[in-house]
């Protein structure tokens, strides 16, 4: 049995978007396996094969970087718009940033749990180094909504650095039955049912648990229909 994830990435440059990649698989590509040393083998052992079943990459579609100083945040890649509308300034006192890399995730399955922005463990990159990822997890089956790449910067650095195809989380399935991913356009009504659902909540609700959320979600069956439409 397999599960269907439908995905898509938010952005403008949605084009640039690639389908999640197992991490067990990324991992063998670094070629990390020493052929003379069988204790080398790690793809070999099944605690760490289960840990990372069904955990994927997520990977940047940009190239950026941000400097930060006095509190005062500078930036020369791109233009103050791309700014506006890819990098939160949570406390720049405390150093908590987001930076929107947009994807969605849904299933018709009635629940979906899944651990989004672990850190990326097996990778050595510009985030293992200078970040201390938020991971946080929801319901792809209950609740219709983006991800968000909240982070805090290292206090022995003074700038946030990514590059494209960058691996900056990981995402983990809370599933044992293999995911199959489908990909479909972020369709203009997607977007709006999206945006007018995330404004009612922000200005009307304060809740504490998802749950609460889960329940008020109303537009699944609108969702699906729209998606299974406009598969790639």
């Amino acid at each position: 049995m397999s599960i269907n994830v439908y995905w898509t990435s938010a952005e403008k440059e949605w084009i640039l978007a690639t389908p999640p990649e197992n991490v067990i698989s990324t991992f063998h590509k670094k070629d990390l396996i020493d052929p003379e040393r069988p204790d080398s083998h790690i793809h070999y052992c099944p605690a760490f094969n289960s840990n990372f079943k069904n955990v994927y990459t997520m990977k940047s579609l940009y190239d950026y970087e941000f400097t930060l100083e006095n509190d005062r945040i500078s930036s020369t890649y791109h233009d103050q718009s791309f700014f506006e509308n890819h990098v939160i300034v949570r406390s720049a006192e405390k150093r908590f940033f987001s930076f929107m890399n947009s994807y969605l995730f849904f299933t018709d399955e009635p629940s979906l749990k899944v651990t989004f922005y672990e850190y990326p463990c097996l990778e050595d990159n510009n985030i293992t180094q200078r970040c201390m990822p938020v991971a946080g997890q929801f319901d792809i089956g209950k609740w219709f909504r983006e991800t968000e790449f909240a982070f805090y910067l290292k206090d022995s650095y003074q700038s946030f650095k990514i590059e494209k195809d960058e691996v900056y989380g990981y995402m983990r399935f809370h599933t044992d039955e293999k995911i199959n991913f489908i990909e479909f356009d972020y369709t203009d009504r997607l977007r709006k049912i999206h945006r007018e659902s995330l404004e009612a909540v922000r200005r009307f609700s304060r809740f504490k648990k998802l749950e609460q959320y889960y329940r008020i979600f109303r537009h699944k069956k609108v969702i699906l229909k729209e998606i299974k439409e406009n598969i790639f």
